[in-house]
């Protein structure tokens, strides 16, 4: 008595395995496609304004030294990775003998400016980590004067996942409301730089 052995329908099981396949492809490729959008974005206008505003409040009374330097700069402008802050008048207490900025005045600016502008591109600049410093350094062009206007630019470099690189620029001169720049009358006294461990 002869028995017949089941077959397998090679020929059906060929396409399902490979709809199986394009389905799962297309679910990866779709995934891969949507993560980049789920990434917090950076705050904008006067919410990040308004964020960085608190912040340079939290950190100046959180620090002794920058409370006594720099209590009287007030925030120009914010947006994501660019901050900038103003003296409307360069104090005496930050001045040295020959009543010009002191170098060691600005090389505190340029501490302190890193901590806004790497909180500026995150989406909770108040709880952003700010990191600690790794290198500070700075290159004195031209004095900034008793009583002139001062005014603080960073700018963030590059923000990665360990480090992140803030360019720092102070300016000297110029008018409240005037163009900005060499065309307005502004000085480039000060570029610095600061890197800093966030991870």
């Amino acid at each position: 008595m002869s028995t017949s052995q089941p077959t397998q329908d090679t020929d059906s099981a060929a396409p399902a395995a490979a709809s199986d396949n394009a389905t799962s492809a297309a679910t990866a490729t779709s995934s891969k496609a949507v993560a980049p959008s789920s990434r917090p974005q950076p705050l904008q206008g006067a919410e990040l304004f308004s964020a960085i505003e608190s912040l340079t409040t939290k950190i100046l009374s959180a620090s002794p030294v920058y409370s006594h330097l720099l209590s009287s700069l007030s925030l120009q402008s914010a947006s994501p990775g660019q901050v900038t802050y103003i003296w409307p008048q360069l104090p005496a207490h930050c001045l040295n003998s020959h009543h010009t900025l002191h170098g060691a005045v600005s090389a505190t600016l340029i501490d302190f400016l890193g901590g806004p502008v790497i909180a500026s591109t995150s989406s909770n600049p108040l709880e952003a980590k700010r990191g600690v410093s790794t290198d500070i350094s700075a290159q004195y062009l031209r004095e900034a004067k008793e009583g002139e206007r001062v005014r603080i630019v960073g700018r963030a470099k590059k923000v990665g996942k360990r480090l992140a690189w803030v360019g720092v620029e102070i300016w000297a001169g110029g008018k409240e409301g005037g163009p900005e720049g060499g065309e307005g009358g502004e000085r480039l006294c000060v570029e610095g730089s600061h890197t800093k461990f966030i991870a």
